[in-house]
């Protein structure tokens, strides 16, 4: 009896329906930024208390793209505690289908008032390389939010 062959790869577009129209969408989970290193100078008392005074901060981070879609990142916005950050921010324009790309963000946080862990993070918009592609919906990408 011949051996069975291994199964053939998914189709790395779907087609769904969103609004009761059919479109074309890549699998995977939504792209998304994450940060995997910070400096920090002066350092945070007790390693996450910001306390008034000017701070120099440089993040490390990556566009994670698990779909099977390449994606251009229209914008990356800088973030503090959820409010909009003005640092800048040097990483790719495209990121391919299924890879990660590094981004730098760098800046300098005026401290007011005392700041106890504060979250840092960037807000990205994206769209699909492909202008056949439209947004997928909730019946689409899975989110990992």
């Amino acid at each position: 009896m011949p051996e069975k062959l291994p199964p053939a790869p998914p189709d790395p577009v779907a087609s769904i329906t969103v609004g009761g129209e059919r479109i074309a969408c890549p699998r995977g989970t939504e792209p998304e930024f994450v940060i995997s290193a910070a400096t920090f100078d002066p350092l945070p008392r007790n390693g996450s208390q910001f306390d008034p005074g000017t701070y120099t901060i440089s993040l490390g981070g990556s566009v994670l793209n698990d779909t099977s879609g390449s994606i251009d990142i229209k914008a990356l916005e800088p973030m503090v505690n959820g409010s909009a950050w003005a640092a800048s921010v040097s990483g790719p324009a495209t990121v391919a289908a299924g890879e990660a790309e590094s981004v730098t963000i760098s800046g300098t946080l005026v401290v007011q008032s005392v700041l106890d862990q504060p979250s840092f993070g960037a807000d990205m918009q994206w769209q699909w390389s492909d202008a056949t592609l439209r947004p997928c919906g909730a019946e689409g990408l899975l989110s990992e939010h």
